[in-house]
């Protein structure tokens, strides 16, 4: 396992012009894609291709995949029933969607609110970001695109496929609830089928106004200031970050001490909980110029945030060891990458975990971690063994988590086996591959395919299996696989086995011949 450092745009990856923003990224089809804006209202999209093995690029607005006008604030991406969506604001205030049609290889261009799909009126846009939260409800029917009006409201423009229709809804400032005018951009969030909106007041206030679908009501809560925390005030136009891990539901904010708090809500012990994350709290992390960015993997809790000095920083919680950690990510930290003109965002694809940021010179910087590294497996004279946490990020809510394992031994003999849960919102089909190659090039391959169902409150949220059995050909060619076996692994929501293996040939390299030992390809 090893930390790394990948020069995204700028004559790095690819040949993307700079940034004025921290990327957005987003993992589709097992690709990943790091959207950007530039400084003359283009939307990039430099995206890594697994089944070719490279890095591409692409043009979104302004006559490259899509038409639409130049941006102002943006882009936010989301998926969306095998869409790919990039939407933005432009400096009329309109949100605009250039969209990817999946099955239709084709790409759309939709105005969301202003006169175009709703009435909803323009929004707010200026001197700090206005953050769009794109978002699926709990039945998958719903696509919603929720954001910070002018009149400083909050609004949802929402696709109900139900009613094969737009919709638009007012959350707050007596719309739905009677919850405060917003200083900040909303942060939408599923938890136990319920929808959450969050976001911060002029004065330091975090709500939450949140649908209950077993009452069919919205209601409203105060997170901080006395209200269901003693968490102190936040700064006053810094979002909080609201984001699952397990049964807990977290709303992360920037103090105006420049401690980063996290407020969250136990539905273990039904009870609401807090934790100062930095500055001598859980960690002994430097303040925080500006917002969080939470993250989970591997089952670990990552909280990231930015200092004055232009490091990154994660504070991140051990859940093996019960402990809090914290690592300092560039900089001379984890990596030599340079010092960041804005946070980082935390993503997660496979087995790595990405901090992604821009230099003072528009440059993206993506340190990662790969958890998946050839140091995870043990070679002996009799037995190779290897074992993982899968991880699969980026669903409407959590992620299907479980740890994988597989061994074979030199008379032929192998086990794979794996536990994954799903504490997503909806049912997901998943696939896991795992590639064994020979020195001279035989491939081995085990792999499994299922669906998972929905998470909390359904039961049916786990899939095990333990395939056992005996393969000749393992036995066979031992001397080859212990001189120099080298392991490939890939896992995908809602992906075949088949596209995996199309996705891995790059990585696995050539082959003289390939023995599906689980699984068919």
């Amino acid at each position: 396992m090893s930390w790394n450092l990948q020069k995204i745009n700028n004559g790095g990856n690819t040949d993307g012009p700079a940034a004025v923003q921290t990327p957005y990224a987003s993992v589709f089809n097992s690709q990943q894609h790091l959207g950007y804006r530039d400084g003359t209202g283009n939307i990039w999209d430099s995206w890594y291709d697994p089944q070719g093995g490279n890095w591409k690029l692409q043009k979104i607005n302004n006559g490259g995949n899509t038409k639409g006008p130049s941006a102002v604030e943006g882009p936010f991406i989301g998926v969306y029933r095998g869409q790919q969506h990039f939407a933005y604001i432009d400096n009329a205030g309109s949100l605009w969607d250039s969209w990817y049609d999946g099955p239709g290889n084709r790409w759309n261009l939709q105005k969301i609110n202003n006169g175009g799909n709703t009435s909803g009126p323009a929004a707010l846009f200026g001197s700090w970001a206005n953050w769009v939260s794109i978002w699926v409800d709990g039945t998958g029917a719903q696509q919603h695109f929720t954001y910070l009006g002018a009149d400083r409201a909050i609004y949802d423009a929402f696709w109900d496929a139900g009613s094969n229709s737009w919709r638009l809804q007012k959350i707050n400032a007596g719309g739905n609830t009677s919850g405060p005018p917003a200083a900040t951009s909303p942060e939408a969030c599923l938890y136990n089928g319920q929808q959450h909106i969050g976001y911060g007041d002029n004065a330091g206030n975090i709500w939450d106004s949140w649908y209950d679908p077993n009452s069919n009501n919205w209601k409203l809560q105060k997170i901080n200031n006395g209200g269901d925390t003693v968490g102190p005030a936040s700064v006053a136009d810094s979002r909080p970050f609201l984001w699952i891990t397990g049964n807990q539901q977290h709303f992360s904010y920037l103090g105006d001490d420049h401690a980063i708090y996290d407020p969250f809500w136990d539905g273990g012990g039904n009870s609401w909980r807090f934790q100062k994350i930095n500055s001598g709290g859980a960690t002994s992390g430097p303040a925080s110029i500006g917002a969080p960015f939470a993250s989970v993997y591997n089952g670990q809790q990552h909280i990231g945030y930015m200092d004055n000095s232009a490091n990154i920083w994660d504070s991140w919680y051990d859940p093996l060891n019960n402990s809090w950690n914290l690592q300092k990510i560039n900089n001379g930290g984890m990596t030599n990458g340079p010092g960041a003109s804005h946070g980082a965002c935390i993503w997660v694809w496979n087995a790595q975990q990405h901090f992604t940021y821009v230099d003072a010179g528009g440059t993206i910087w993506d340190s990662w971690w790969d958890g998946a590294s050839p140091s995870e497996l043990k070679v002996t004279p009799t037995s190779i063994e290897w074992s993982h946490n899968v991880n699969l990020e980026g669903l409407d809510v959590g992620s299907i988590q479980g740890p994988v394992g597989i061994t074979v031994t030199s008379d032929g003999n192998y086990n794979f086996t794996g536990q994954l849960n799903n504490s997503a919102w909806l049912p997901y089909d998943f696939s896991v591959l795992i590639v064994l190659k020979s020195k001279s090039g035989t491939a081995f391959v085990f792999g499994v395919s299922g669906s998972i169902g929905a998470g909390v409150p359904f039961s049916n949220n786990n899939y095990q299996w333990d395939n056992n059995g005996n393969n000749g050909t393992i036995k066979d060619v031992w001397a080859d696989l212990e001189a120099g076996c080298a392991l490939h692994y890939q896992s995908a929501a809602n992906v075949d086995l088949s596209t995996l293996w199309n996705d891995i040939q790059a990585a696995v390299g050539a082959v003289t011949q390939v023995i599906a030992v689980v699984g068919a390809l």
